[in-house]
């Protein structure tokens, strides 16, 4: 898909990563900005895949990794009524860099409720939201680390311009978060490997409306 971009501060390249004849097409979100619509659900071996694939391009160094900084990481989201029922879509990711053993960030939607794991080299924190996610409504995730507080916050928007908060907070050291491999990507959508391949077996595909991915490390 053609419209991907960055505005932050950091140079990177976006891309989409894609299996089985999965897209990733332009949409439109809440506010009528633009969106990435990603493939709808589909039972079998090779459903269609596509996840958004974010790679830092420093010379040197990796800034797409916190160390020990504190940082906040989300994204808006609208999900399509149907989104699970298969053991490669079992759930939905919505941003992620790393994979299980290794250091992680991680947001997804999993049994109709938000969830994000912040994992390094003293310990994972997990945190759970109490909001139900409502199939084709806008919500608002964010998770952030600060000490050793991890704090997942959900914006429910509702009719009328009204919203309804959420806010759930786990606490425990997690550490250093690094990877041997500077170029791991930081995936929207999916699973990727360190490679930035999707991963086949759990893709855990989002199904529906991703807008404004962000990633913001204390300086």
């Amino acid at each position: 898909m053609s419209g991907l971009s960055n505005i932050g501060t950091l140079p990177v390249t976006v891309d989409v990563a894609k299996l089985d004849g999965g897209t990733a097409r332009v949409d439109r979100d809440r506010a009528g900005d633009v969106a990435v619509r990603l493939p709808a659900f589909q039972q079998g071996s090779s459903m269609p895949r596509a996840v958004v694939r974010v790679r830092h391009q420093a010379r040197s160094g990796d800034p797409l990794a916190p160390g020990t900084k504190d940082f906040a990481f989300g994204a808006s989201f609208n999900l399509d009524r149907v989104s699970t029922g298969s053991k490669i879509d079992n759930g939905n990711n919505i941003m992620q860099r790393g994979t299980w053993g290794e250091s992680q960030y991680k947001l997804q939607v999993d049994d109709d409720r938000l969830t994000c794991r912040v994992s390094g080299s003293r310990g994972a924190v997990f945190v759970r939201s109490w909001v139900t996610v409502q199939p084709g409504r806008w919500y608002d995730a964010t998770c952030e680390r600060s000490g050793t507080a991890v704090t997942l916050t959900v914006t429910e928007h509702l009719a009328g311009d009204k919203t309804r908060i959420g806010t759930s907070t786990g606490r425990g050291a997690t550490g250093h978060l690094s990877w041997s491999n500077r170029s791991t990507p930081l995936s929207i959508g999916g699973k990727l490997t360190a490679s930035g391949q999707v991963v086949k077996g759990s893709t855990d595909q989002f199904n529906g409306v991703v807008s404004d991915p962000m990633l913001d490390i204390d300086n």
